[in-house]
């Protein structure tokens, strides 16, 4: 039985067409909601501080760290150092799932003498995204 926790590897994102290669090689990934909380305070607030309780910018920015494989860092290559991933969906177990474009951007090589040759690359939303939250029911 399930606490709510869950692995790690179990966060994914993956192309919605499968003929669309997925992003191999992936170890560690750390996912960031945006949300830009805007200060509105003013000396009307008797000094309270205020903010505008709607984003003024939404987005998700991820970093992916992981083994050099398949073709991924070859079409980053290709891509001029930018790379376009159109539809989608980045998972995260118990909360649900983001649909849309997506662009890779930052990556890094790092290559040992005596060790694997890893990477490490930025993936950030690319306009809007779709929600679908995950049923409870079915969370673990």
């Amino acid at each position: 039985m399930s606490n709510g926790a869950f692995l790690g590897r179990a966060i994914k994102l993956e192309p919605n067409n499968q003929e669309d290669a997925p992003v191999l090689g992936v170890r560690s990934k750390t996912v960031n909601l945006l949300g830009e909380a805007l200060d509105t305070t003013s000396d009307d607030d008797d000094s309270f501080q205020r903010f505008l309780e709607e984003a003024a910018r939404r987005g998700i920015s991820m970093t992916f760290e992981g083994i050099a494989k398949g073709g991924f860092l070859r079409r980053v290559a290709e891509g001029g150092n930018v790379v376009v991933l159109e539809d989608y969906s980045l998972y995260v177990p118990g909360v649900g799932v983001w649909s849309g474009d997506w662009i890779v951007s930052g990556v890094s090589f790092t290559g040992e003498t005596d060790g694997i040759a890893t990477f490490s690359a930025t993936v950030n939303s690319n306009g809007p995204l779709e929600f679908t939250e995950e049923p409870e029911d079915t969370a673990s």
